[in-house]
């Protein structure tokens, strides 16, 4: 069995109102949910017992009449083998084609890394990211995220403003806006200010997805042991996940909103300036996941795969991890910063990632990585046959 994380958001404040959940487009012959939490005019509604790997609909009731007008769609996660997207980098209110062709994919499920929007708030009122919300939801994004189960986590310009830290004065607001509007898993940290860092598993895969902006410190702090993007508390959890026992034989995809594969520069914003903090994960994965896992990212406003050749910064070396970098949705071409990456660099808009896994249940699975475009355009590939045994 398998569940889902629907957040609604209403014209006017929440009563009366239940969730419609039909394995037919029309919405005949429903389950139905209440909702988890409303704050406002949003309703968070989570619905348990539905099929694996199966396609539903769903729709909203409203003082027992069923509004038909706006129905969404997703799938719930598959027991196996399954494909999705990724991306970061998007306009805010951006109507690009690019979300209507990663529908058109029909994945199992999104991954947005980052950058929803850029209105790079910089105060602590809520309200201006609720309103960022409700620009990003009418406009294409909201026609990706009513069509496809989506995962987020944000980056800075939707955290915050440009490079934005722990010591950001709307940091509070920032992420109980998140919990409020962003459908999810249960975050790690409790309270409404909370981290942001989650994990959940699809198949023989994990997927961790941290919140690199949140507990931060600033970027042109000394890089030595005590500066962090991922803060004490995350860090330990992130590190126990890949040494735990109990995920040996999983594949780890780590969803990293900060640019991991880039040469040394003092003071830079992406993981070139926090390169102690990126020895010690590199060690980290070396002893305990080496070969089970890579990194998905953005921010760089390019899209491109590298094998592991450049993006081993363990000591010694000896830590290769792949790497897949896919950007931008719809913003203009911007490096962010030096790195190589194996299988090439693409710039341009438009651009995002695809992800299949192949599981037939034996000691591996094959992984194929496709860097492609709104025009179809094959970008960059990479085939990862990972042991799982």
């Amino acid at each position: 069995m398998s569940d889902a994380t629907v957040v609604v958001t209403m014209t006017e404040n929440v009563t009366g109102l239940r969730l419609a959940v039909s394995l037919n487009s029309d919405l005949s012959s429903p389950i139905y949910a209440g909702p988890e939490d409303t704050v406002g005019r949003v309703a968070r509604f989570d619905v348990s017992g539905l099929a694996a790997g199966t396609q539903y609909y769903y729709g909203v009731e409203l003082d027992g009449e069923l509004l038909t007008k706006k129905i969404g769609k997703l799938k719930t996660k598959p027991a196996a083998s399954f494909k999705f997207a990724f991306a970061s980098c998007n306009s805010s209110g951006s109507d690009s084609a690019v979300f209507d062709a990663i529908v058109a994919e029909d994945p199992d499920f999104f991954i947005h890394v980052g950058d929803l929007h850029y209105e790079d708030i910089s105060s602590a009122d809520i309200a201006l990211f609720n309103d960022a919300f409700n620009v990003t939801l009418a406009s294409g994004p909201g026609r990706l995220f009513s069509n496809v189960a989506t995962h987020y986590i944000f980056d800075d310009h939707d955290y915050g403003p440009n490079d934005s830290d722990g010591t950001f004065v709307g940091r509070a607001q920032s992420v109980e806006a998140y919990r409020q509007r962003v459908p999810h898993p249960t975050l790690e940290e409790a309270g409404p200010d909370g981290a942001i860092y989650h994990s959940f598993e699809v198949g023989r895969c994990v997927f961790i997805m941290t919140d690199l902006r949140s507990r931060a410190s600033p970027k042109g702090a000394t890089d030595d042991a005590s500066k962090t993007m991922m803060g004490a508390t995350q860090k330990a959890w992130f590190k126990d996940l890949l040494s735990d026992p109990a995920n040996a034989g999983k594949f780890f995809f780590w969803c990293s909103s900060r640019v991991f594969t880039t040469t040394t520069i003092a003071g830079h914003d992406s993981w070139a300036g926090f390169t102690t903090e990126r020895t010690e994960i590199a060690d980290h994965i070396k002893a305990n996941c080496l070969g089970r896992i890579a990194i998905l990212t953005g921010d760089r406003h390019q899209l491109g795969i590298d094998d592991g050749t450049n993006s081993d910064y363990a000591t010694g070396g000896g830590g290769p991890v792949p790497v897949f970098m896919a950007a931008p949705l719809d913003r203009a071409t911007n490096t962010h910063g030096s790195g190589t990456f194996s299988e090439g660099v693409s710039s341009g808009q438009g651009q995002y990632g695809i992800v299949e896994v192949t599981d037939s249940g034996g000691s591996t699975i094959t992984i194929d990585m496709t860097g492609t475009n709104t025009a179809g355009a094959t970008l960059a590939t990479l085939q990862l046959t990972p042991d799982l045994s």
